[in-house]
């Protein structure tokens, strides 16, 4: 054990200092921008981790960590501002990091991994995995599997991700990987992308006064291409709004991916507390294909889309898609409310539906074309004749799943409520 000394290197990108025990994470904060590699699975039981950087005090970690897939454990995230094994982040390289078994007390912005990510260009988050992480009557400001809270980062990549089992009650917004990301306060107008590129989120539940995603719940300009949120069970109360991909954001440029699982808004009043299956509300162009949602969506007012659940003043594509829902979505694709989220005026939306199609259960408004027959969904040539890429994207095994991305199926709905419970409407 190196016990704060390191187990070897110099700190450089080629032979960065070598991180044994807790000892050595905790040592990391002596030198904020050097390189360091960890070489052994780090139980923090029963040791008060204190998180590495400071938003509050303007101290970053800008220095690159590879946790070369080893394991950091057992510990609670909680502080006075920022919380994860990281309490902020300026532009550094983060790689590799596992994470399991994370209790989340109390701070602002509370995550695994990054509690505050700011003070940066551009950063790439790569093969980061949450194993297990627990937030009950959480009252700060964010939560994020991954990274809880990012303002003035520039563009954000999170690239082959994982979080399993995240259990959230909280009164703030809450992301399966990314809580809040806000645009540019440089005063320069930028756009900045918050991207998703082969990430996957397994076994979510959230109860929230706020916005919840499964993927981010607040994002300025989204990207997402090869992902998946699974078994999902996703709840907006008082405000908020709620989907399976992302809860609000402008722009949600979406391709090869899906959801599974529970949608549920409680909100009462119209023009508030959007839900949607896979994305909840949108206000730019964009375009969503090769996806579909499977579960069910719940709400108490009217109007919701099964893919989108709301969209305003501008057009969107939504291609191949598929949607089979349970509850009462009253679009089987894309909800366009007749005023503007911000004011009153007359909404100037528009879609386009290319090859759509629903496994229609519901009593709503029909869109797109109908699958009357259940054993079509569970078939590859179904998904083929819309353009979908079994050879290099997708996965099924025909007569008993739905297409996946990952792993040996999809993890979903259709396991507890099989396909002969499902109504068909001919």
């Amino acid at each position: 054990m190196a016990n704060g000394t390191f187990g070897g290197g110099t700190g450089t990108e080629l032979d960065p200092y070598l991180v044994e025990d807790a000892m050595d994470l905790d040592a990391v904060r002596n030198n904020l921008d050097a390189y360091y590699k960890q070489t052994k699975d780090i139980d923090l039981s029963g040791i008060s981790h204190v998180p590495i950087g400071s938003y509050a005090d303007g101290i970053y970690f800008n220095g690159g960590y590879d946790g070369d897939v080893y394991k950091i454990k057992n510990y609670t995230v909680s502080g006075p501002s920022a919380s994860g094994i990281f309490g902020a982040t300026g532009d550094a390289i983060i790689k590799n990091v596992t994470t399991e078994n994370v209790i989340v007390g109390e701070c602002e912005y509370a995550s695994a991994l990054i509690g505050f990510m700011g003070n940066s260009t551009d950063v790439i988050i790569e093969n980061c995995k949450v194993f297990g992480i627990e937030a009950l009557n959480f009252g700060g400001w964010a939560i994020g599997g991954l990274v809880a809270y990012a303002e003035g980062a520039g563009n954000i990549t999170f690239k082959n991700c994982e979080v399993w089992d995240m259990n959230v009650t909280c009164e703030c917004d809450t992301g399966g990987i990314l809580g809040d990301a806000w645009y540019d306060w440089s005063g320069e107008d930028k756009v900045l992308t918050h991207r998703f590129e082969k990430c996957r989120v397994v076994n979510i539940s959230v109860v929230s006064d706020s916005n919840v995603g499964g993927l981010v719940a607040y994002g300025e300009y989204v990207e997402i291409e090869h992902c998946s949120v699974e078994n999902a069970n996703l709840e907006a109360l008082d405000y908020g709004n709620v989907s399976c991909l992302t809860g609000f954001c402008y722009r949600a440029n979406v391709k090869n991916a899906f959801g599974t699982g529970s949608i549920k808004n409680n909100y009462t009043l119209p023009q508030r507390g959007y839900s949607g299956g896979l994305i909840c509300w949108v206000g730019e162009a964009c375009t969503v294909e090769n996806v579909y949602f499977e579960g069910t969506i719940t709400t108490i007012i009217d109007g919701c889309g099964a893919i989108i659940g709301s969209l305003e003043n501008e057009h969107v594509t939504v291609k191949n898609a598929f949607s089979y829902v349970q509850g009462n979505p009253t679009y089987d694709f894309v909800y366009l409310e007749e005023t503007g989220y911000y004011d009153d005026k007359i909404n100037t939306g528009t879609f386009d539906l290319v090859d759509c199609y629903s496994l229609y259960t519901n009593s709503g408004i029909m869109q797109g074309q109908l699958i009357n027959n259940e054993e079509l969904i569970q078939k590859k040539s179904t998904y083929e004749a819309a353009g979908w890429d079994f050879n290099n994207v997708w996965k099924i095994n025909e007569g008993s799943s739905l297409p996946y991305l990952f792993g040996g199926k999809s993890i979903g709905y259709l396991e507890a409520m099989p396909l002969t419970s499902i109504t068909v409407v001919n």
